[in-house]
């Protein structure tokens, strides 16, 4: 299991994000380059302790459409678990699931930046 980024205290971040790649690399005798966020969640602390272990570029369940101006410590990927049927899994890879989730976690994030400074 994976400790969720988003609250932790500077130790466990460390464990998790340090150790895990650690342990990895003395097992598979590899470097690890790439870091999935637990569950795509993340904060500006774990995404610095990513940078400052080394890793190349990390994963975020944020939907989105990556481009050459994408965040490398920020890249959207599709969630998906085992309750996705194959036929879900084919439509969320489609171009136009992909639009619509981008534009929906958009839209979050324009609510909780509005919502900050209406209530």
């Amino acid at each position: 299991t994976h400790l969720e980024l988003n609250g932790h205290n500077k130790f466990s971040y460390k464990r998790e994000v340090f150790g895990s790649k650690n342990i990895l690399e003395a097992k598979l005798n590899q470097k690890i380059s790439f870091f999935a966020y637990p569950r795509g969640i993340y904060t500006a602390r774990a995404k610095l302790m990513c940078k400052k272990a080394g890793y190349k570029a990390t994963f975020t369940t944020d939907a989105g459409i990556i481009s050459k101006s994408t965040d490398l410590f920020k890249i959207p990927r599709v969630g998906v678990d085992s309750s996705n049927s194959l036929s879900q899994f084919k439509a969320l890879l489609t171009y136009e699931s992909i639009l619509y989730f981008a534009l929906k976690n958009r839209m979050g994030k324009m609510l909780e930046f509005i919502k900050r400074f209406i209530f």
